[in-house]
Order: C-alpha cells, then sequence, then structure tokens
C-alpha cells in the first residue's frame, strides 16, 4: 500500500528564513554537488563533517530531506541502478526559493559574524 505523504503549500518567503543548522546543511551539499543534486548517503557525510558530528542518525537527515521535499523546497528522482546491479540512489535537488533563502541566511550570519550586522534599532 502506497503511504501518503502531505504536500505543504509553496513555501512563503518568512517561512523560508527559518531554516535549522541541520537544514540549511543539507541545502548547502545539495547546491555543492555535481549538477547542484546530491544523494542520500553522501549528504548525511557532507551535514556530518559540516556540523562536526561523529555519529549522525541516518533517520535525522533522512526525516529532514522528507520535511524538506514536503515544503517543496527539494524535489527528488531516482537514479539508475549501479554498474554492478546495486540499489538505486535517490538524488535531491534544491528549489530555487530555498537556494534563494539559503543565501540570505548565509549573508545574514556572515554581517553579523563580522560585526556589519545592524545594532540597537
Amino acid at each position: 500500500m502506497a503511504r501518503k505523504t502531505k504536500t505543504r503549500p509553496p513555501a512563503v518567503e518568512g517561512e523560508l528564513i527559518r531554516l535549522t543548522a541541520l537544514q540549511l546543511a543539507i541545502i548547502a551539499s545539495i547546491e555543492s554537488g555535481p549538477k547542484r543534486e546530491q544523494y542520500g548517503s553522501r549528504i548525511i557525510q557532507d551535514v556530518a563533517d559540516d556540523l562536526e558530528l561523529k555519529d549522525l542518525p541516518l533517520a535525522t537527515v533522512y526525516t529532514a530531506l522528507r520535511r524538506l521535499e514536503q515544503r517543496r523546497m527539494l524535489t527528488s528522482r531516482w537514479g539508475a541502478p549501479g554498474p554492478d546491479g546495486g540499489n538505486r540512489r535517490r538524488f535531491y535537488r534544491v528549489t530555487p526559493d530555498a537556494a534563494r533563502a539559503t543565501r540570505v541566511v548565509g549573508r545574514i550570519l556572515a554581517a553579523r559574524l563580522d560585526g556589519k550586522g545592524k545594532r540597537g534599532r
């Protein structure tokens, strides 16, 4: 029996900015991949390295991937089986809105950490 997944309407700008460190690391991994797409186990390795985690549960990343896809921040496709008949890989791609939101968050963090952010309103 096919499992039904909830699909949220396209994320609005305010929602796009509310991304967790894990979600940002996932999006960064995907954006840095060949053809700006990445498969699950590679994303897990990148995220663990980026967040300096020794043990990153697979379910944590796959849950985040599924939620990002439900929020229409990611799309995915199944790749072909490996040359030795191995399992197919699921490749993820970041939507333009999610990529834009990630760049905005990156600029905000860079400005704040460099001391150039807005102060004392």
